[in-house]
């Protein structure tokens, strides 16, 4: 008889144990988006910005700071694989998917199908440059250190014409970014 009970012991702990094991490891999607897939991507980069596929040939042209051009995926790898530094500089800010049947897609994702994420740790989306004026001294630092310089180029000009619209006006704050950005600002 003892020898049964420690059968059945047995038996329950690797039950157990199984289905913690079934529990603690969340299976994580892999996102597989063709080359024909449309994606929203802005322009982050003050001025045009223009960008010609070199497998297609089909061109691209941004002609202000937070325009919006779709392209495929095809494009945004022909643009990894010719010009990276549209990524490394961060002079687009990769929106969403356009088509239908991607909506729980997200511009995480589709960094990560291209292998971009690096570059975008932490970026702060064109449109809300005018959060920065307004955050604590620490995290400024912080997330400027981060920026390409493309993009520390285009916060100099979002702050100029933040200090010549007035939302920009704590002397301690503009001198802070002029420390940060290398430059000096318009007052």
């Amino acid at each position: 008889m003892a020898n049964s009970k420690k059968k059945d012991v047995v038996v329950a702990e690797d039950t157990a144990t199984e289905s913690v094991d079934k529990t603690v490891r969340p299976v994580k999607k892999s996102v597989k988006l063709d080359d024909t897939v449309l994606i929203n991507v802005k322009s982050n980069t003050y001025g045009t910005l223009f960008f010609r596929n070199p497998r297609t040939g089909d061109a691209t042209e941004w002609s202000h700071f937070g325009d919006v051009a779709q392209l495929t995926m095809g494009d945004l790898r022909a643009m990894k694989g010719a010009q990276r530094a549209f990524y490394e500089n961060q002079w687009i800010y990769i929106m969403d998917v356009e088509d239908a049947g991607y909506e729980d897609v997200t511009a995480d994702d589709v960094c990560k199908a291209l292998m971009v994420s690096q570059h975008y740790k932490n970026v702060l989306d064109p449109d809300n440059f005018d959060q920065i004026f307004s955050w604590p001294e620490s995290k400024v630092k912080e997330r400027i250190a981060m920026m390409g310089s493309g993009v520390k180029m285009d916060l100099v000009v979002a702050a100029n014409t933040a200090i010549k619209n007035g939302r920009l006006d704590s002397l301690k704050r503009i001198k802070l970014l002029e420390e940060l950005l290398g430059c000096e600002l318009d007052r």
